[in-house]
């Protein structure tokens, strides 16, 4: 059985993260959906041209001017799918060995099947406690052993998940709990989850559950998920606001002490927004996000701009947390062999073609 893996792309991460294609293609037999959310018209032709690199390849464009939220994105996807198994992941995903192999003797048992957490997030961030007021993608499983899933990658039973998209209401959208309808609050409060917000698939991930469907997380040696890239992406291309430009133009210490307010600033914003949360919701929250996620993403984007150009690579960052810098080393080094191998396939330029197909 052949699986088509959907993949989203949003705007300035197509020429950065495509390599990562070749990777995927060589370790497994999936068939892969190259996917247009609001990409420049330059962007959709380099993806139609790629895809006609491989027969394993196709490209899609969501029609729409502006870029969707991953949930709409994923809604529209699934709404166009026809397949038994509605699969997709993220862009900045690369294979370093048969991850489908993996993965597929699980779907005989389960009807959703998760991985790919970003190399940033420590195995005991994992966990949902009972006292957290938002479900954020990083938690995985509830502490009573309820599978939560991720967006990251996941594969589920098509039908199965069309009939509880229709039976509920309930899509892919991040939702806060006043936006739920009464009857899917009461579902959510017979499994002891009634939380602030549930972020993109978990609401529709615990209807699964309740309506007796079974789910699980693995943790696929094949897969390397450096995670947040395309958000690092679309902030670094906004354009610089006359502070930003001030601070630009002054001397390297005066950066750097407006740097530091700068964050004190941004710590100020997380306890506002986990005012009437659990401490370690915050602690936790501003941790893994300020100390890990933002160094991390920034680094990688770093890194493939080097490997992209042949230039000397970034030297190795160190986070200060051993589980996260052992993951951060050896990704470091798979996007090296990565490039190495695929380096004959990385001239491709930006021509006039008309993108092959549009769903």
């Amino acid at each position: 059985m052949t699986i088509t893996i959907n993949i989203i792309y949003t705007p300035g991460t197509v020429k950065q993260l495509s390599p990562f294609i070749w990777s995927l293609l060589q370790w497994t037999s999936a068939s892969f959906r190259l996917v247009s959310n609001g990409c420049s018209a330059a962007e959709q032709r380099f993806l139609a041209k790629l895809s006609q690199q491989d027969h394993r390849l196709e490209f899609w464009s969501i029609p729409t001017r502006s870029t969707l939220s991953h949930g709409l994105a994923l809604n529209y996807l699934q709404a166009m799918s026809r397949e038994d198994y509605f699969c997709f992941m993220d862009s900045d995903i690369f294979a370093t060995g048969d991850f489908v192999s993996e993965i597929m003797p699980s779907l005989t048992e389960y009807s959703g099947a998760f991985s790919g957490m970003p190399l940033w997030v420590k195995q005991e961030e994992e966990v949902f406690p009972d006292n957290f007021k938002a479900m954020t993608g990083m938690f995985k499983h509830t502490e009573n052993g309820l599978v939560l899933g991720s967006t990251f990658f996941a594969i589920y039973n098509n039908p199965e998940l069309t009939d509880i998209m229709q039976s509920t209401g309930v899509g892919f959208e991040e939702y806060h709990w006043d936006q739920l309808s009464p009857f899917v609050q009461q579902r959510l409060k017979a499994l002891g989850l009634e939380v602030d917000v549930f972020d993109t698939g978990k609401a529709l991930n615990l209807l699964l559950q309740s309506n007796n469907k079974n789910l699980v997380n693995l943790n696929l040696e094949g897969l390397c998920h450096i995670g947040g890239t395309s958000f690092q992406v679309a902030y670094n291309s906004h354009p610089l606001t006359w502070k930003r430009k001030l601070i630009k133009k002054l001397p390297g210490v005066a950066q750097t002490i407006i740097q530091l307010l700068i964050e004190r600033r941004a710590l100020g914003v997380y306890k506002k927004k986990y005012a009437n949360s659990p401490k370690a919701e915050f602690n936790l929250n501003t941790n893994q996000r300020i100390m890990r996620r933002n160094p991390v993403r920034q680094y990688f984007l770093g890194l493939l701009t080097a490997l992209h150009q042949d230039t000397t690579i970034p030297a190795e960052l160190v986070t200060g947390d051993n589980e996260t810098d052992t993951k951060i080393k050896l990704a470091r080094e798979q996007l090296q062999i990565l490039f190495q191998t695929h380096r004959h396939r990385l001239n491709s330029e930006h021509d006039t073609t008309t993108p092959t197909s549009t769903a």
